[in-house]
């Protein structure tokens, strides 16, 4: 697999807890679905709804669009910008990534392990620390520091990520 670095983004984001719920779905605006007792349910570009829990962050990326991170992931990624309440600069990091596409498919299962569960006519479904997602085809597989994997969007990944030397 290649290894891509992260790119010098400034992103807009808050950690989510049981005292300011209401304060976050307001920020959320449209994309905001609903409150549950666990978090909340929030429409995102690819997934109808995901359900950020009390203690992970919201990040709205470039075009507005709102995705879920753990605090563990959020701090190894993001460093607070000095002076701007709630702004959040992307920290240097390597990491190994593809694209998932039905050609690569076997290749990209070898690579998950243990973390590729079954696959779909839309793509496959990995372990991701916090869920098991489904990773459509044309949508990128991230593996974190520790090994754990994500999915990115394209044009997400294409924003935030560049092929290293």
């Amino acid at each position: 697999m290649k290894k891509y670095r992260t790119k010098p983004a400034v992103v807009a984001a808050v950690v989510l807890d049981l005292n300011n719920k209401a304060i976050v779905s307001d920020w959320l605006g449209a994309t905001y679905y609903d409150l549950n007792p666990l978090g909340l349910v929030v429409k995102t570009p690819a997934r109808l709804m995901m359900v950020a829990l009390s203690g992970e962050w919201i990040i709205k990326g470039a075009e507005g669009e709102f995705y879920y991170c753990k605090d563990d992931i959020f701090w190894a990624t993001y460093e607070e910008v000095e002076d701007c309440v709630a702004m959040y600069r992307t920290k240097p990091a390597v990491v190994e990534a593809v694209r998932l596409t039905k050609d690569d498919e076997l290749e990209i299962r070898d690579w998950l392990g243990a973390a590729y569960l079954d696959g779909t006519d839309l793509g496959l479904y990995v372990t991701t620390p916090t869920r098991t997602l489904m990773t459509a085809y044309g949508e990128w597989i991230i593996k974190g520091a520790d090994g754990e994997f994500y999915y990115c969007e394209d044009a997400m990944f294409q924003a935030t990520y560049e092929e290293e030397d």
